[in-house]
Formats: C-alpha cells, sequence, structure tokens
C-alpha cells in the first residue's frame, strides 16, 4: 500500500527521483490481472458446456476465493512498516519539491492557463440556465 501511495507521489509531485520502475510494475500488475480476468471468462465458458452454467459459475467462483485466500494468507506472514518510515519518506518526497523555482520557471505558463481557465469558467456560468 506504502509502495503504490509513493508511486502516485511521485508521478503528480514529479520530485527530482522519480522512480519509473514503479510505474512500470502498476502498468504490469494491471495487464496480469485484466489477463487473469478473460482467462478466467474463457475458463467459464469452456466449462458450461460440460457441468452446466450454475457449476461452473461455482467452479470459478470457488477457484476466485481460494486463490485470495491463499493471498491474503501469505500476506499476513509479511511485517508490517512501522509508521515513522512512511512519515519520513513522505517528508523526503515533500523536501524534494521546490515549489518557488519552479513559479519562477514557469511564471508565463502559469499565467496563461489561469487567463484560459477564467476564460473557460466565465462560459460556463450560463450552463444551468439552459
Amino acid at each position: 500500500m506504502t509502495k503504490l501511495l509513493i508511486i502516485f507521489l511521485n508521478l503528480f509531485l514529479k520530485p527530482q527521483n522519480l522512480i519509473s520502475s514503479g510505474i512500470q510494475k502498476l502498468f504490469a500488475s494491471m495487464l496480469i490481472i485484466s489477463g487473469g480476468g478473460i482467462g478466467l471468462f474463457f475458463l467459464f465458458e469452456a466449462l458450461v458446456p460440460f457441468i452446466g452454467y450454475i457449476e461452473s459459475g461455482a467452479s470459478v467462483s470457488a477457484l476466485l476465493i481460494i486463490g485470495g485466500s491463499l493471498l491474503l494468507y501469505l500476506n499476513k506472514k509479511k511485517k508490517a512498516r512501522p509508521q515513522e518510515d512512511i512519515l519520513r519518506n513522505a517528508q523526503d518526497i515533500v523536501k524534494c519539491i521546490d515549489i518557488d523555482a519552479a513559479i519562477k520557471s514557469n511564471v508565463i505558463k502559469i499565467l496563461l492557463i489561469s487567463l484560459g481557465t477564467g476564460i473557460i469558467l466565465s462560459q460556463l456560468k450560463n450552463i444551468k440556465k439552459t
């Protein structure tokens, strides 16, 4: 959980030491999960002619429950990280961000985005009347 939080903080805050391998692991996990879901769907469809809809659904559900239970059991053996480590990591991430330098180097972009946002929001004020 904390690694996922650090990956998202690194992605959105963009500190100097951005970890791209964490993002790659996140996408790899998403692909594995979606591939497993598609595989389970085809397993269900393959079992329907042999054992029927209800039995096929029950067997795929049992397979998922057993897999989830095993993952939870194996995950319990890991020790939880202390909160001090999490706070220390968050402080390190925040220390890497230099807001003053970022604002000074992007003054024109910030002004243009503010102007564009103001124009767009002024055009949206009459949406509820129509």
